[in-house]
């Protein structure tokens, strides 16, 4: 007898099985190898890999001079405030604080950033800003805990004298005028300090007993990128372009000038 002969048809079907049991084993050899490859090639991103944001906040520095503007421009548009405003031009400096902190029951502390500039008698122009810290510790109480905003004006050289030192008592000074409110004339004041506080829109008789001003060297460093004293910022010996609209500010108080839109780069 002759073998049985397969049919065209039943040959063909095996042959398909054949193959495909053939391209079945490649692919399992060949799956591994690829998973493998995505994951050299495709990493996980762990949190610490991720990336930052790459628009940055202003710093500590950059922020205490916005405030500083934004108490300086809300002095100006005081209505109360008219002998701030006409005797700024006479100012020989100008110290902004825009926050600081008060809070005690039996003892009292206290403490802020801020910035003193000075005026140019030749051009008119103000300075850089230098940085200071405000701080307190004493005797008198203050119910709860405040925050105040505190403008002072320096009225003579004696006065700039003064805050170019490493620390200057503010409560300690001889010649110190609360700022007058309302419409109250130039000749009135007399001071080589005047000082506004502001709380909560309401202006305040501040005490400053034990209130002490020192050279914040940290922030003028790293807002410089150097080490400066007072007397070299307020000399212009640094600059920073950033200050641009704080100046501005200061240098219109009481005039009628528009907003330069563009000046901070």
């Amino acid at each position: 007898m002759h073998p049985k002969q397969l049919t065209p048809g039943k040959k063909g079907s095996k042959l398909a099985a054949f193959l495909i049991a053939v391209m079945c084993l490649m692919l399992l050899a060949v799956i591994p190898a690829t998973a493998q490859t995505k994951e050299v090639m495709e990493p996980t991103m762990s949190e610490e890999d991720e990336v930052a944001p790459t628009e940055e906040g202003p710093t500590p520095q950059e922020q205490t001079v916005q405030e500083a503007e934004k108490l300086i421009l809300s002095f100006d548009a005081d209505p109360e405030l008219d002998w701030f405003r006409a005797n700024m031009k006479n100012a020989e400096g100008v110290l902004i604080i825009p926050e600081y902190y008060a809070a005690g029951l039996i003892a009292s502390v206290g403490g802020g950033n801020g910035v003193l500039l000075v005026q140019d008698r030749n051009t008119g122009e103000w300075s850089q800003p230098a940085f200071y810290s405000a701080g307190a510790l004493g005797v008198g109480a203050t119910v709860g805990a405040q925050t105040s905003e505190i403008v002072v004006m320096l009225m003579s050289e004696k006065a700039i004298e003064a805050f170019q030192q490493t620390k200057f008592d503010l409560g300690g000074a001889g010649n110190v005028t609360l700022g007058p409110m309302g419409g109250v004339a130039a000749e009135d004041t007399s001071g080589e300090l005047v000082v506004y506080g502001r709380s909560k829109g309401l202006y305040l008789s501040l005490n400053l007993a034990g209130v002490t001003i020192a050279t914040h060297d940290d922030y003028n460093e790293a807002y410089y990128g150097k080490a400066a004293t007072p007397k070299q910022i307020m000399a212009n010996e640094v600059t920073n372009a950033y200050s641009s609209d704080l100046q501005w500010a200061v240098q219109t108080v009481g005039k009628k000038i528009r907003r330069c839109t563009f000046c901070r780069p």
